[in-house]
């Protein structure tokens, strides 16, 4: 028995009065549109999913007839141009207000009692003291003693006393040769005593405090005149006067009246020459 399909294949198409023929030839090309069918739709199904996830370029075939498809690489967002960075366009940029120098504080007031006489780097309260009620500055009742330097020749020329905030001030300002400094020994005494004669030196107040300049001129040079005599004060706690005696062999001595012993420091001022005495008051 001879293959229909062999006669399919040799006629080039089914006999028109065969039906066996007619009806397998029929099934063969349902089958191939069936194929093609399934075909086309795979590759459109592929075709979508790589369009939906937006990695899909088609280009124009090229010279084999094929598809060229694309996978671009994934690059940064661009900046957008013309926006400054920091702060934005329009909002005026904070700025820092300039902080006021504090005001000036003016010293105590004091009879002749000058700003130049505080002593250097020795403020009114000094951070050294005791904060509950005690010395503004480290002081005690001891002797204080200093050498002179520079030489000799000087002349006391002034005194002058001042209330403070916490202590009462005594200023001994000198002239001389240039860079003659003079020498101290103060301390408390029981008696004031002239020095080259003995005598009682008159004294208001109930303690004394002698104070023995040295490196002083016997003679003041022409041109300086000598402080001599006292010193009242007016509005000192504890100081009630000071009392000079003249100079003997190269010292100048005075004393300072107080109502009761109390601690005391002296400091060396330059340009001019200056000793200072303060006595804690509060």
């Amino acid at each position: 028995m001879t293959d229909p399909r062999d006669a399919l294949r040799g006629a080039g198409g089914p006999p028109a009065d065969d039906p066996d023929l007619a009806a397998v030839h029929a099934r063969a090309g349902r089958l191939r549109r069936r194929r093609r069918a399934a075909t086309a739709a795979g590759t459109t199904a592929v075709l979508v999913a790589v369009v939906g996830a937006g990695a899909l370029v088609l280009g124009p075939g090229d010279d084999r007839g094929g598809t060229v498809v694309a996978v671009p690489t994934a690059t940064a967002p661009a900046t957008p141009t013309g926006t400054p960075t920091g702060t934005p366009s329009g909002t005026p940029a904070p700025t820092t207000a300039p902080t006021p120098d504090p005001p000036a504080t003016p010293d105590g007031p004091g009879q002749d009692d000058e700003p130049d006489d505080e002593p250097d780097g020795e403020p009114d309260g000094d951070p050294d003291g005791d904060p509950d009620g005690g010395p503004p500055f480290p002081a005690d009742t001891r002797d204080d003693t200093a050498e002179l330097q520079g030489g000799g020749g000087l002349t006391v020329t002034d005194i002058r006393t001042g209330r403070q905030d916490g202590y009462d001030r005594v200023v001994y300002e000198l002239e001389g040769p240039a860079g003659a400094l003079p020498g101290w020994r103060v301390g408390y005494v029981d008696e004031a005593l002239q020095e080259f004669s003995g005598a009682p030196v008159p004294l208001a107040g109930g303690a004394a405090l002698q104070v023995l300049l040295t490196g002083i001129a016997n003679e003041p040079p022409a041109g300086l005149e000598p402080f001599t005599g006292r010193r009242l004060p007016g509005d000192t706690a504890l100081v009630r006067e000071v009392v000079t005696t003249g100079a003997f062999e190269g010292e100048a001595q005075s004393f300072v009246g107080l109502d009761a012993e109390a601690p005391f420091r002296v400091t060396l001022l330059e340009d001019p020459a200056r000793v200072v005495v303060d006595v804690v008051a509060p």
